[in-house]
């Protein structure tokens, strides 16, 4: 399930932008031009990496190759369609909730920085009628794919802002994980325990 966040930093001001081409003119003795670079693209990792950690990207594919965090790579302006993560739990535990921010770093020149929010799964003790259960075994691997309709999504969202063709860098942060027996994972090694009297929080295990 994807849902679309604004990080609570700066005012932000939403409106609907167009994306808009530039065609030669017809007739006349016009030369085709060649086409223009499209800027170096990045995929930053924001993650607090450590040796406890139990969801690992193990792959990036972007434009129809493979790519790497914090290296610079050239694609197409639309290279956001199609990009896919493969995750592998190298935990010892089952997975049953992801949760995943794709930060758009470029558009807090106009304004909030905008983020996109990825989940998957249950989570445990509330409401999940509109979510689809989710399972991640011990060494068992699962791909996030941006196909035509999650671009469609994320497009829709930067395109109130600026043109999506506009974005040539990300940072991916996996913000928080849940196990089958109900404790939780925050990064940097922390583990936490879901609070019994409101099942929307989870406490850090000291």
């Amino acid at each position: 399930m994807l849902r679309a966040k604004i990080l609570p930093r700066l005012p932000v001001l939403m409106l609907i932008g167009l994306l808009t081409s530039s065609f030669p003119a017809s007739g006349g003795s016009a030369r085709m031009r060649p086409p223009s670079q499209s800027p170096a693209k990045l995929i930053e990792n924001e993650s607090t990496e450590s040796p406890a950690d139990p969801l690992k990207v193990i792959s990036i594919t972007a434009d129809g190759k493979p790519v790497k965090f914090n290296e610079k790579f050239a694609a197409k302006e639309d290279w956001l369609r199609g990009l896919t993560l493969e995750l592998k739990n190298i935990s010892e535990k089952e997975i049953t909730y992801i949760h995943c921010d794709l930060d758009f770093p470029e558009t807090a020149s106009t304004g909030q920085m905008m983020a996109y929010q990825l989940t998957m799964g249950l989570w445990p003790g509330i409401d999940n009628k509109s979510r689809t259960p989710f399972s991640l075994t011990p060494g068992s691997e699962v791909d996030i794919a941006f196909d035509d309709k999650r671009y469609a999504d994320v497009a829709r969202f930067i395109n109130t802002r600026q043109p999506i063709t506009s974005i040539n860098r990300v940072t991916l942060r996996i913000s928080f994980i849940i196990f089958a027996d109900g404790t939780g994972y925050g990064g940097g090694g922390t583990l936490f325990r879901q609070d019994s009297n409101n099942p929307r929080r989870f406490t850090p295990v000291h």
